[in-house]
């Protein structure tokens, strides 16, 4: 049990790294994941996009200004977030001290498989991309409740 423990560690430690979606838009490379993976209903959460340029890998900055991102829920309901000069509800900001990385604040309620879109520009390039893969796909946290 002793090594066990920290292989699962390492396990869980390991996660975020492979848990991104990867698409190519244009001239950049977006990776879209969640902050906290993996992830379950009912936890603080939210979006951890990171946009690169595909040349240099350099992170791009202030994409922020001119996306749109849409969670969709397994039952359809949809949630918007932008870039409102704001850190609430609805926001989508770059994260502090992290070139091309942009995330929001959500809690997923409903388990099931949900989609990511994220639309709008990157400076001249249109974007317009979403993703649901296995990243997207959220458990019930009750199922996973010591009782």
């Amino acid at each position: 049990m002793r090594l066990l423990t920290p292989l699962i560690f390492l396990a869980f430690a390991l996660v975020p790294v492979f848990a991104h979606e990867h698409a190519e838009v244009g001239p950049y490379s977006l990776a879209i994941g969640q902050r906290l993976e993996p992830a379950m209903t009912n936890m603080v959460n939210g979006l951890d996009l990171i946009i690169t340029n595909k040349a240099d890998n350099s992170p791009v900055e202030g994409a922020e200004k001119g996306l749109t991102v849409e969670i969709i829920a397994p039952n359809g309901t949809k949630r918007t977030f932008s870039a409102d000069g704001k850190y609430g509800p609805n926001s989508l900001w770059a994260q502090y001290g992290q070139k091309g990385r942009y995330t929001t604040a959500w809690i997923l309620t409903v388990p099931g498989q949900y989609q990511v879109h994220i639309f709008g520009q990157i400076g001249e390039t249109k974007v317009d991309v979403t993703v649901g893969g296995r990243t997207w796909l959220i458990p019930n946290s009750a199922d996973y409740t010591l009782k």
